[in-house]
């Protein structure tokens, strides 16, 4: 009869989310390892007695290895790993259409964590909005043409940027 092979790995987390695994360690008494599988937890698999793998998102995940030995028998090791995932802050603009002295703000936005995000409007004239999101219409009062400098925050909860643009308003 086939003995089952031992699985058995060791982690480097030094490079977190990188992770680095060696399965070098199971062994096979009567006989060879043929295949070593792994399953990362996070959906993704690979193969190979060593293996990378890059997790895309911070969290707990349960590490599998099988190993399948050259008779068939197979036997598997699991490892818990915590991986943080640095966070990428997010990436804003803003385009404005002026009519008189309102103006309708648009703000384009993208967060690579997929992260909730937040807008502050700053028009330059004293006013601010943190409530209307990416959409937004102001009016100015002013009796000449005027450039106001308008900024839009926008922030993932970690991070946030900021994009000034002048933006010229003139009475009709």
């Amino acid at each position: 009869p086939n003995l089952p092979p031992t699985a058995s790995f060791v982690m480097n987390t030094d490079e977190n989310p990188t992770i680095h695994l060696d399965a070098s360690s199971s062994t096979d008494s009567d006989g060879t390892i043929d295949s070593y599988n792994w399953d990362f937890g996070d959906g993704q698999v690979g193969t190979g007695q060593t293996i990378s793998h890059t997790y895309a998102q911070t969290g707990d995940y349960t590490i599998t290895l099988t190993v399948t030995d050259n008779r068939s028998g197979t036997a598997v090791a699991t490892e818990q790993v915590s991986v943080s995932v640095p966070n990428t802050p997010p990436v804003a603009d803003f385009s404005s259409t002026v009519a008189g002295l309102s103006v309708s703000y648009v703000a384009t936005a993208s967060d690579a964590n997929n992260d909730e995000l937040s807008y502050v409007w700053d028009f330059g004239d004293g006013h601010t909005d943190a409530t209307s999101g990416a959409l937004v219409t102001h009016d100015y009062q002013v009796a000449e043409a005027t450039t106001f400098s308008v900024s839009l925050t926008v922030s993932d909860g970690q991070d946030s940027v900021v994009v000034t643009h002048g933006v010229t308003v003139a009475p009709p």
